[in-house]
């Protein structure tokens, strides 16, 4: 078991009070007093020659109360003096990178202990540091093409490659300093050159459904002291959202620090509740309704609206419902869907592609807006699932896909419990990257709590106020019932086609730090192995790197592949090459992907870069460039992979990790999707996915290959 760390949810809310006493006006008023207790206050010197008026309103002024006045305008302006000096020591040292590629050097000590002190005590606000991140950095258009040229070199034919030389070096000499010049002007008048591009171009622009294609899943983990109890759950669970989200008001969630130490872009948070991608023809849009305390809690295909704070007859002010409250409007909203069995296939209409959706909620919209609007602008929505599920993956597939009726795929979450109080979320990923997503899943673990029965854990004369009831949302869906009965039928055969396999591996990253090889690089060599021991091909593989260094950033593409891979992979086929060369080319593999994977980190990927290149052609009007024609760039990611970092292993909560997953569906035909996670030393899960109809791919196959590959690797350290 992993050595416990605090959690960092419990902070106190407020700074010690000493920083908290030092405000200006305090600093003020003591120097205001100090030079007032003087016992001798001097005289103006008598050369001082000041303005008739103003000569004539001082001689009135005692002079210790002059003095007590001057004292305090110094004392006032020294503070906002050294607040704005830490300021701008802060902003500067939030600039620099070197501590990512050059951690021991004695420059990067030396930042880190400057960083401690000038960032003052804990906790911090949420936002706090926000204002003060990097820009996104816009790497040279040189230093882009060169990497993309040896990435590209893993990815085609020798022919191919010359053709891909030639678009490279074409571009270089012509469109490119011109379309560079573009985003320099945009990087310098703008917060982030790349956030809006990579928005647009990645989520807002795309057509295909959110439903599987898009949106991924998380789980819940167990503890030994979770319920059954399906509405204890849902309850405890419900109640720990809202609280969360009060605390992001608040601004009392701490930001989150690499290392503990350097700040992370916050953007994301605010997009995690009261926000819904609202389908356009040609572009949807980021929609975030402020004020709205109310959620959606879907049950046998009906949506039913809940407010979550009603006005204490005590206090005349709202409150957050308590426990007892949230459960009983649980089972209420249970005994009302006994009611009537039928189940409205309305939401089936998310998962049509974005133009279809955007043509029909035009229509639906006509007689259903107000309906429509306390769906789209809740805080989240809560799937009380009438389904039970034993195995991790049918677990899995459930969080991610729903059954048609009971994700409304456009909000920014779903919280689903199914029928044994199993947990997890379906996450709209268009502003909500799982980085992000992961701090409030892991609050929420922290915080469950139960009685010995396993009912909801409330105070002592925990009372239930008169409480506004949950209200069933009617639908009208006069002209499109063929519509939401089609789209239901053709999701239905979408989810039988997705191919979800959950893979406990061997050993988890304790071993790997053993052999002094990066987790991450290490886990990577084993996919492309196990991809290569089933194919005999090296294939364009999708790794994301954080951005959050900078303001508003997301993340950055990582290319495992190499010529140190490629050769490594062949080489555990080759009888002939002993242990320890296979070992010196595993290493030379990871170490690659690592300093590419540094480099994304600090900005300097070509991903990113490329596509803000090919945008701004469109945005002057040219004709595509040749290299964005090119084989390299047009090629999908056919082992589309991400790993979710996390802390729930570490934190005093005991987790049942082998239920602790997520994941998401692959991002081509013929492709695989694989989210790993690893929990503590020893437990590493991969989520894998693919399509069924797609005869050369299988999840469990696959996932058996990953295994051998690790195995393999394992033995060549014998």
């Amino acid at each position: 078991m992993p050595a416990r760390m605090r959690h960092p949810f419990g902070e106190a809310l407020q700074k010690p009070l000493y920083y908290r006493a030092l405000t200006p006006g305090v600093i003020g008023g003591l120097s205001a007093a100090a030079l007032g207790a003087l016992p001798r206050v001097p005289s103006l010197p008598a050369d001082i020659r000041l303005p008739a008026k103003l000569e004539n309103i001082v001689v009135k002024i005692p002079t210790r109360a002059y003095m007590m006045l001057l004292g305090f305008i110094l004392g006032l302006s020294l503070s906002k003096g050294v607040g704005w000096f830490r300021l701008r020591v802060l902003r500067s040292l939030l600039s620099y990178q070197g501590w990512v590629t050059d951690a021991r050097s004695t420059k990067t000590k030396a930042w880190a202990m400057l960083l401690k002190i000038f960032k003052g005590p804990k906790p911090f606000n949420t936002y706090e540091f926000q204002r003060l991140l990097p820009k996104q950095p816009l790497p040279t258009l040189e230093a882009t093409l060169d990497k993309w040229l040896k990435v590209s070199s893993q990815l085609e034919t020798q022919d191919e490659f010359m053709l891909t030389q030639q678009a490279i070096d074409s571009f270089r000499k012509n469109e490119g300093p011109q379309l560079q010049a573009h985003l320099e002007k945009k990087e310098k008048e703008e917060v982030s050159w790349l956030y809006e591009y990579w928005l647009n171009a990645a989520y807002l622009l795309n057509r295909d459904p959110l439903a599987i294609n898009s949106n991924y899943y998380n789980s819940l983990p167990l503890t030994k002291s979770t319920t059954t109890n399906q509405l204890a759950r849902a309850a405890t669970v419900i109640q720990n959202i809202v609280k969360f989200a009060e605390r992001l008001d608040n601004e009392t969630i701490q930001p989150v620090e690499l290392m503990d130490m350097v700040p992370l872009c916050m953007n994301g948070y605010r997009f995690i509740f009261n926000c819904s991608r609202v389908p356009g023809e040609y572009v949807d849009s980021l929609v975030r309704y402020a004020g709205k305390k109310h959620i959606i809690v879907i049950r046998d295909g009906k949506y039913y609206s809940m407010d979550m704070y009603t006005v204490d007859p005590k206090t005349n002010k709202k409150s957050m419902l308590n426990i007892k409250e949230i459960k009983q409007q649980l089972v209420d909203i249970v005994e009302m869907a006994k009611q009537d069995k039928t189940r409205c296939g309305v939401a089936a209409l998310t998962t049509l592609d974005r133009t279809q959706w955007a043509k029909h909620r035009e229509i639906l919209a006509q007689k259903n807006a107000a309906t429509l609007h306390l769906v789209e602008s809740a805080m989240f929505h809560v799937v009380i699932d009438d389904v039970e599920f034993e195995g991790i993956t049918e677990d899995s597939k459930r969080l991610l896909t729903g059954d048609g009726t009971d994700r409304w795929f456009d909000k920014c979450f779903t919280a689903s419990i199914s029928k044994n109080a199993k947990g997890g979320h379906c996450v709209e990923h268009s502003a909500i990257d799982a980085m992000v997503f992961v701090t409030m899943s892991e609050y929420q673990t922290v915080n469950e709590k139960y009685d010995v029965d396993g009912d909801i854990l409330c105070p002592p004369n925990t009372i239930i106020r008169d409480v506004k009831p949950p209200q069933c949302l009617e639908w009208n869906l006069d002209g499109l019932e063929d519509t939401v009965n089609s789209a239901l039928s053709d999701y239905k055969s979408k989810i039988d086609n997705l191919d979800l396999y959950i893979l406990r591996c061997p050993y988890g990253k304790g071993y790997m730090k053993k052999q002094r090889l990066s987790p991450d690089g290490y886990i990577q060599m084993a996919i492309q192995l196990a991809y290569y021991n089933q194919t005999k091909k090296v294939v364009k593989t999708y790794e994301p790197s954080t951005h959050r260094l900078f303001a508003l950033g997301r993340t950055e593409t990582v290319h495992p592949t190499s010529p140190f891979s490629s050769s490594w992979v062949k080489s555990m086929h080759d009888e002939d090459l002993s242990n320890h060369t296979r070992r010196s080319l595993l290493k030379k593999a990871v170490d690659s992907q690592t300093k590419f994977r540094l480099e994304a980190t600090v900005g300097q990927g070509c991903d990113r870069h490329l596509l803000g290149l090919y945008l701004a052609s469109r945005e002057l009007g040219m004709d595509t460039p040749a290299i964005f024609a090119d084989k390299p760039w047009r090629a999908p990611f056919t082992l589309s992979s991400s790993q979710t970092p996390n802390n729930i292993a570490y934190y005093d909560s005991d987790v049942d990790l082998e239920g602790t997953t997520g994941g998401f569906a692959p991002s081509c035909p013929g492709g695989y999707g694989l989210s790993y996670v690893t929990h503590g030393d020893d437990i590493l899960l991969i989520a894998i996915t693919s399509w069924k109809e797609d005869e050369e791919t299988d999840s469990e196959e696959f996932g058996r290959e990953i295994t051998r590959a690790m195995e393999q690797m394992k033995n060549s350290f014998a």
